[in-house]
């Protein structure tokens, strides 16, 4: 597993429904999140802030467009700069 890989996989401790990683290509994940109560907004910031301290790499988040009120449910696609 990259660097990148295995840091998104564990992300700070924080309360949580349920998360699920799929690898798409060797520059993309993406991450389904159930029951988050942190929402996407806040677990995009997280994993933005992650990536550039551990890689120093420019990155995409993307929340996928299933994310609806109460925002507990979503998609986030990250790719970045091999």
């Amino acid at each position: 597993m990259s660097a990148i890989s295995e840091a998104l996989a564990h992300p700070a401790e924080a309360p949580r429904g349920e998360r699920e990683y799929q690898r798409v290509a060797e520059d993309h994940v993406r991450f389904m999140f159930r029951g988050e109560l942190q929402g996407p907004s806040w677990t995009t910031g997280l994993f933005r802030a992650g990536i550039d301290r551990i890689t120093r790499r420019p990155c995409t988040i993307e929340v996928g467009p299933e994310a609806f009120v109460p925002y507990q449910d979503f998609t986030l696609d990250i790719r970045w700069s091999a």
